[in-house]
């Protein structure tokens, strides 16, 4: 299972471990300190990735070893059902912009690698 310790270390080596980020055009995760800035709940964690145009995404990371399978086709449903783009399009709308799923969006260690 992913610990915060592995998510935390890959996405302090970003550029070689989460090759989501090159998937969403580059940037650079957010730092509190020497640490990546990040919101942990009991099933993910959310990063923050900055990208030079001014674009920020949110990139949630599971605390599981296998996924649901009807989370990739939730994930898909959230970013193209019709309701949720009205919801989206309102001004001051709390409903994200977008959302997609990345299932090798970020590389970790194995169980039994010795390093990352």
């Amino acid at each position: 299972m992913p610990t915060l310790t592995h998510l935390d270390d890959a996405m302090l080596r970003a550029g070689r471990m989460v090759p989501a980020i090159n998937r969403l055009g580059g940037g650079m995760i957010a730092l509190a300190g020497a640490q990546p800035w990040r919101v942990v709940g009991t099933e993910a964690v959310v990063y923050q990735l900055r990208q030079s145009s001014g674009r920020v995404f949110a990139l949630r990371c599971l605390f599981a070893d296998t996924l649901d399978p009807g989370l990739p086709d939730r994930y898909r449903a959230l970013g193209a059902d019709a309701a949720i783009k009205r919801f989206r399009s309102r001004p001051f709308s709390p409903v994200v912009g977008g959302v997609a799923f990345i299932p090798d969006g970020i590389v970790l260690p194995s169980a039994s690698s010795t390093a990352i």
